[in-house]
């Protein structure tokens, strides 16, 4: 299993398949542990799967003029692709956005 964070989605199905009851034993199903079954089922592909993209083998570079639009691509070694993303500060376009609406309002 990939992601073990799935595993808080099984609160109340633990409580429905508790040990001592007879394995012939009808459940009756709350609405609340029908939801969590749903909730479950769809997210369930995404269980096994592994989520993480591989570093890029390339650097892409972007011009920042609004008038024309410039970019251009090289090779770069695997090892120098993963100390550049270690590097990369996150959500710089969340806080790009945030100051533009905020200048926009």
């Amino acid at each position: 299993m990939h992601n073990r964070r799935f595993l808080c989605l099984l609160d109340l199905l633990y409580d429905a398949v508790k040990q001592g009851r007879a394995p012939n034993t009808v459940l009756s199903l709350s609405r609340r542990l029908k939801q969590e079954m749903i909730v479950l089922c769809s997210l369930a592909p995404f269980i096994f799967c592994d989520l993480r993209a591989s570093v890029s083998r390339d650097v892409h570079v972007v011009d920042a003029s609004s008038k024309k639009f410039a970019s251009c691509s090289a090779p770069i070694n695997k090892t120098v692709s993963k100390e550049l993303l270690r590097h990369c500060q996150e959500g710089q376009m969340v806080q790009a956005l945030e100051s533009y609406s905020s200048l926009a309002s």
